[in-house]
């Protein structure tokens, strides 16, 4: 648990059927490893909420990690391969291995010899051959996702 949840997260709280976020303040880095629990502070907006009522809040069941992201479309995929199209500095494009993980919408972990600020090629990059010139028309760098 302390690996997922640090000061400025925001968690989700529920009284009942009223639903809040809350900011995290603090976690005490010791924790009842008889309950299991451990006390996370937290900065709660205005509320009519009773002093000492019980409630339900969600934390992150796992650690947050920066990624590096690529459209869905700037795949190709193959049977025995997934890869991207990477353009240099030289315009020339250079088809790098790749490797899936989390996916958020049309944006999809590339786990590779990709970093954030690579220019991907999203389309068309199933006609491409590797070492081919490209004519670059616009478009931003590969994403970071937390």
């Amino acid at each position: 648990l302390l690996a997922s949840v640090a000061p400025g997260d925001v968690v989700a709280i529920r009284n009942g059927d009223q639903s809040v976020n809350a900011a995290v303040r603090a976690v005490v880095p010791v924790g009842d490893d008889q309950s299991r629990t451990l006390e996370v502070r937290l900065a709660l907006p205005e509320t009519d909420w009773r002093v000492g009522a019980a409630v339900e809040v969600r934390l992150p069941r796992a650690a947050k990690k920066r990624v590096v992201a690529v459209h869905r479309d700037a795949l190709i995929l193959r049977a025995e391969r997934v890869s991207v199209f990477v353009v240099g500095a030289d315009d020339v494009a250079k088809q790098v291995d790749v490797e899936l993980g989390a996916a958020d919408g049309d944006l999809i972990e590339a786990i590779g010899p990709i970093k954030a600020g690579d220019r991907i090629v999203i389309r068309g990059g199933e006609r491409l051959r590797d070492g081919q010139k490209v004519l670059v028309q616009g478009g931003g760098p590969a994403g970071a996702l937390s």
